[in-house]
């Protein structure tokens, strides 16, 4: 391996040295032009020569940013719906607060979810007429009346009597050790 200076190699020496001091050099004379700017307009010399350090600073991190190739872009937000998530349980939450004491139709449209994948597995359907008179045994007149509402929204004690209904409803229930 040649020694970068053996006479041929002494331009290719000092165009890598001046690329290299290039850009720190522009730095510092940035900072320096800020901080002489600065003092012509009035500051005094130890704001003026912070104002001009903090140029460099930023100036600094801008191209180390920069040069690493991150993105000064905001990254995506990555919170995906999962069931049972923080985020699902505060929309739950914030949809029980509704007007008067009554739960909003998010309340409402998630129970029905629930309600159906529950009677799902009694062979049940919200959808089918024919189950109906089946499903308001089963729960009985409240939450059958909760689930079937289409004029006003069930109060608080309604939506949860309707929970308990379902979690009752369940033909293979969890071991209290599972749970």
């Amino acid at each position: 391996m040649s020694s970068p200076l053996l006479p041929g190699h002494t331009g290719e020496v000092l165009h890598t040295w001046y690329q290299r001091v290039q850009v720190p050099a522009r730095v510092i004379l940035a900072g320096s032009a800020v901080a002489a700017f600065v003092k012509v307009l009035g500051l005094d010399l130890e704001h003026a020569v912070f104002l001009g350090v903090g140029v460099v600073v930023g100036c600094i991190v801008v191209l180390a940013v920069r040069g690493t190739g991150a993105s000064t872009a905001w990254l995506p937000d990555d919170r995906r719906e999962r069931d049972g998530s923080r985020l699902e349980v505060a929309a739950l939450s914030w949809a029980l607060l509704g007007r008067n004491g009554r739960v909003t139709e998010g309340a409402l449209r998630r129970l029905r979810t629930v309600a159906e994948g529950r009677l799902n597995r009694h062979g049940l359907s919200l959808h089918r007429v024919e189950d109906h008179d089946a499903i308001a045994a089963l729960l009985g007149p409240t939450p059958w009346a909760v689930l079937t509402t289409r004029a006003h929204m069930p109060g608080r004690r309604e939506y949860e009597q309707c929970v308990r209904a379902l979690e009752k409803a369940d033909p293979q229930p969890l071991d209290p050790t599972r749970r």
